[in-house]
């Protein structure tokens, strides 16, 4: 699972540093914002889903009573972190829908969404969830 969940996540990291810098000629800035927050989103998922499996583990016990086990600390401390990403996420996205036309604001959308994602990923990897 480690190794889906960071093939993953970097995937979403690579096109999420792409699309905040690469604008299609053409292309309205309003797309690439919203595309970026929807691909910001998608590594969300991936991580509630690194998530879920971690807090069904057994819980960790006396030395040598289960290989792999779930920390009460660290379930709290993915807990928190998939929170504040929902948090940056779903504010992002209400921005976005406020925006209009305005390009800052759109910019600034796509700046919250990757820092999310990439907070996100920080906590998985501190965890050993994504290596």
């Amino acid at each position: 699972m480690k190794s889906i969940t960071t093939a993953v996540l970097a995937a979403i990291m690579l096109v999420l540093t792409l699309g905040g810098c690469a604008t299609k000629e053409g292309a309205a800035p309003v797309d690439q914002a919203q595309r970026v927050l929807q691909i910001a989103r998608t590594g969300y998922t991936a991580a509630a889903i690194a998530v879920g499996v971690y807090d069904k583990l057994a819980p960790c016990g006396p030395a040598g009573a289960a290989r792999i086990c779930r920390d009460a600390a660290v379930a709290d401390q993915l807990d928190k972190a998939m929170v504040t990403a929902k948090t940056a996420l779903d504010a992002a996205g209400q921005v976005l829908a406020a925006a209009g036309s305005d390009a800052e604001t759109r910019e600034k959308v796509i700046v919250i969404a990757q820092a999310a994602v990439t907070a996100l990923l920080q906590a998985l990897s501190t965890y050993g969830l994504a290596g």
